[in-house]
């Protein structure tokens, strides 16, 4: 039973302490970074307007309602309600407890822990079902309330105020869980032509419809009490965002929000933004400026028809203003167009080859199973860590025997035992209890544990407590000699990393991109007067294109300048036009080509003619058009460091070309040295060079500094790290940067550069490295002034690396040392 709640303890600490990590990748993993931290900013903003605006007697209730029902950038939305609730005159401390009360309550009741008693399991943090996010924004009105009274003495008006906050908070969390419940995306509410596009008209898409208004009207409702330059901020707000959901929804949402809002700022003029919600979807396709002309022309005639003067001057310049701001979207929707109608032909054009050769194969059902696998092995990985953290050290009733058997040995010959462990708070057996519980929680204990007249009256207490200190160390190392679950839960670990690593690197390579796809079918059509093609883009970095023509010929006669051309619009080198099947001579395929080319030489000298050296460097390239440079350094020296440098290489270069990332790769190589019996460990230095967009990077564990000349300034790179396999986590540093063409790297072992009055003749040596020295040459003449200056005889490695473009596409490189971190440059 006690085994069953540690376990089940162990796996709360585990949820929470991944709650952090699950939290970060959320928002490292984003595609569009930028675009998403602007919707960050927004949701923030809103959030701030919300929980500052007042509904009725009193209560704020908007922001409690968007934070209790949002279940996408919940963090930017309370840190906005904070913020928001601080400015309020009175109460702004108590707003700030009940948001982070709501939020925590959030994330326990999200937490993705199986087996849960009362709440359904959720897969991901603040998902719960939209009943108990409805139910937290009731219970949060019900807290506001008694806030309220609290505050207020309990006053007549406070009841009234109570009362408001319950049905506000929780009707206003009803009609904001539409849109959240669609999956809508902020972002795509700038990218996409149709935001809430439904195939037909049902009970949800009206529920989401209304719920989209209600947002749209409440923000409007938010800033109607502001106002810029003396331009009334509710008019401008509603203008601008009538039009924009009249063009991303449908007009009739538009005009609903136009005459609503209009309603809540101005009753009078409601007709008038009416007109520019509804005009300025409805003309669309005569022409954006058409639309947008019409519908400020009509709002503002209105307008002055029923205010005359002080009318027109009152919606004239918010209508105009907005009409300005929101054309360039309006633009974009001929744009959007064009690739809705690309989407919409690639998609009949794969159901016809369909039907031609039958269904195709399952890629993304496989992209699931691989990370459903993935889930499975890092699901065991937590059991072994919780038998691990069980099994590994000594049960609470083993330390007690340890504590009764010392205690017997000192005590017997006493004159006092029966006195000192006679039944009583203050006896010696309940000492001896509180002392196995302090062992089994802390793994440590004192003389605190041991009541004062019990200390007092021994004489021997503190070699008794040392002596309980020495057995029960003995005991715990005893208990975890030869306990593997830990091991075995790391591996399950790093195989769960490296399934789903596997899956994202493929799924990326297989997504298309039709925003590219659709602009290189138009840059066909318009430029090179080839039509009746349509091309196909894969991949994010590494780009795979295809493109489907009647007649290839004059695909193959301009085959210079569509590269070219490509190569410029996708940023990288495009190339070898080829057909992709013999028998079908419709389907061209063009490849990412490298822009940089890597020249690579070495050479080593071991510290003595008699023992083999411990250093080892290797060079490779896998298929994704990475290279790397790998040097170890075993600690030590002879064969047994010969061979820790030699696996470590040997294990990175299998890794690294398979495509596993450099810091999967680094902890089960770590891993490995750790267990392996004896002391084992490698200082080791990664070079990972793209050879198609130029971007580099340094991974450091212990190692030397590396130097990259250009021209004639010299770079230092280097981390303060330790080798690895000391340390139960690896301690290493990721240091980015870009080459250029005629950059040198060089990589140095620790015997080279192990001490700081050899900083002068290395830049002295490097300064003297020309452009028409290979690096061969380079590699010998460093030893060779190694060899001159050192003093003390130890293993010496070097590592030259000479970069160089293929062609003109090597211009596209960003020029300067770009993205240094950590390093100090000199000349």
């Amino acid at each position: 039973m006690d085994s069953k709640k540690t376990d089940e303890k162990h796996r709360e600490l585990i949820s929470i302490k991944e709650m952090f990590v699950s939290i970060k990748n959320t928002y490292l993993q984003r595609d569009n970074k930028l675009a998403e931290i602007v919707c960050d900013f927004a949701m923030a903003f809103l959030a701030f307007l919300f929980s500052g605006a007042h509904i009725a007697l009193g209560v704020c209730s908007l922001g409690i309602s968007l934070l209790c029902v949002a279940n996408r950038r919940v963090i930017p939305i309370y840190i906005g309600c904070v913020a928001g609730g601080l400015t309020l005159l009175s109460g702004g401390v108590g707003y700030l407890i009940i948001y982070s009360v709501i939020l925590l309550l959030r994330i326990l009741c999200s937490m993705p822990i199986k087996g849960r008693l009362f709440l359904p399991f959720c897969k991901f943090f603040f998902c719960e079902a939209p009943q108990i996010r409805i139910a937290a924004a009731c219970l949060a009105g019900f807290g506001t309330g008694l806030y309220e009274l609290w505050i207020s003495d309990f006053a007549y008006y406070a009841v009234l105020f109570a009362i408001g906050s319950v049905a506000f908070s929780t009707v206003g969390a009803f009609l904001m869980l539409g849109i959240y419940e669609s999956g809508f995306s902020l972002v795509s509410f700038f990218e996409r032509q149709k935001v809430l596009k439904f195939s037909k008209v049902n009970l949800f898409s009206v529920y989401t419809w209304f719920s989209f208004m209600f947002l749209c009207v409440a923000f409007v409702f938010s800033v109607r009490g502001y106002a810029f330059f003396g331009l009334n901020a509710g008019f401008l707000a509603l203008a601008a965002v009538s039009s924009f959901v009249s063009g991303k929804v449908n007009p009739v949402c538009g005009g609903i929000v136009g005459l609503a809002g209009g309603i809540l700022v101005k009753p009078i003029y409601a007709p008038s933004f009416l007109f520019m919600g509804t005009i300025s979807g409805i003309i669309t396709p005569l022409g954006e400026i058409y639309s947008l002309f019409f519908a400020v022309f009509t709002s503002v005639i209105y307008a002055s028809l029923v205010g005359s003067l002080s009318g027109f001057l009152s919606i004239m310049p918010p209508c105009v203003i907005s009409a300005l701001l929101i054309w360039p979207v309006f633009r974009g929707k001929k744009e959007n167009q064009k690739i809705e109608a690309f989407v919409d032909s690639e998609k009949e054009s794969v159901q016809k080859q369909r039907e031609k050769i039958g269904p195709p194969a399952p890629i993304d059902e496989s992209f699931r199973r691989l990370d459903k696998l993935s889930s499975v092995f890092s699901d065991l990985s937590h059991v072994f860590y919780a038998i691990s953290n069980t099994t590994k050290r000594p049960a609470i009733s083993e330390y007690f025997n340890a504590c009764d058997s010392i205690c017997n040995k000192w005590c017997k010959k006493c004159s006092s035992r029966n006195e000192c462990w006679e039944s009583g708070e203050r006896s010696a057996f309940k000492a001896m209890q509180s002392i196995s519980e302090r062992l089994y929680k802390r793994g440590v204990t004192d003389n605190r544990c041991i009541p004062r007249t019990l200390a007092d009256k021994c004489e021997h207490i503190d070699e008794i407590i040392e002596e309980i200190r020495v057995s029960c160390a003995t005991l715990t190392r005893e208990k975890q000699k030869g306990d593997k679950s830990e091991l075995i839960a790391f591996d399950y670990e790093m195989i769960a990393k490296l399934l789903k690593e596997s899956s994202k690197n493929d799924m990326l390579d297989c997504r298309k991109d039709m925003k590219l796809s659709c602009k290189l079918t138009d840059v066909l059509k318009t430029e090179f007067g080839i039509s009746d093609t349509r091309v196909s883009v894969s991949g994010a970095r590494n780009k795979k294109i295809s493109i489907h023509a009647e007649n290839t010929d004059k695909l193959f006669d301009a085959e210079k300048e569509i590269c070219n051309r490509f190569s410029e619009i996708c940023g990288v080198g495009i190339g070898k036009m080829s057909v992709a099947d013999p028998h079908d001579f419709k389907v061209v395929t063009l490849e990412t080509l490298p822009m940089y080319n890597v020249s690579f030489a070495c050479t080593a000298a071991p510290a003595s003619d008699k023992e083999v050296s411990g250093d080892n460097i290797s060079s490779f390239k896998n298929n994704d058009g990475f290279y790397y440079v790998v040097l170890s350094d075993g600690m030590g020296s002879g064969e047994t460091a010969a061979f820790t440098s030699n696996f470590s290489n040997l294990f990175l270069e299998k890794m690294l070309s398979s495509g596993m990332s450099k810091n999967t790769s680094i902890k089960m190589l770590n891993n490995f040295l750790r267990y392996k019996g004896n002391e084992c460990s490698s200082t080791v230095d990664i070079l990972e060079l793209d050879t198609l967009t130029g971007k580099a990077s340094f991974v450091k564990s212990g190692a030397a500094p590396s130097f990259v000349k250009r021209g004639d300034n010299v770079f230092r790179i280097r981390s303060k790290t330790m080798p690895i396999g000391l340390l139960k986590s690896v301690d290493a540093e990721k240091i980015d940067f870009s080459v250029q063409a005629r950059d040198v790297i060089i990589m140095f072992s620790d015997g080279i550069s192990q001490s700081p009055e050899n900083e002068p003749w290395f830049l002295s040596a490097m300064s003297d490295i020309s452009d028409t020295d290979t690096p061969e040459d380079i590699a010998k003449s460093l030893i060779k002034t190694a060899k001159e200056n050192m003093k003390k005889a130890d293993d010496m490695t070097v590592g030259v690396i000479r970069v160089s473009t293929f062609s003109k596409m090597g211009d596209i490189a960003a020029n300067g040392f770009v993205g240094i971190k950590n390093t100090n440059g000199f000349s």
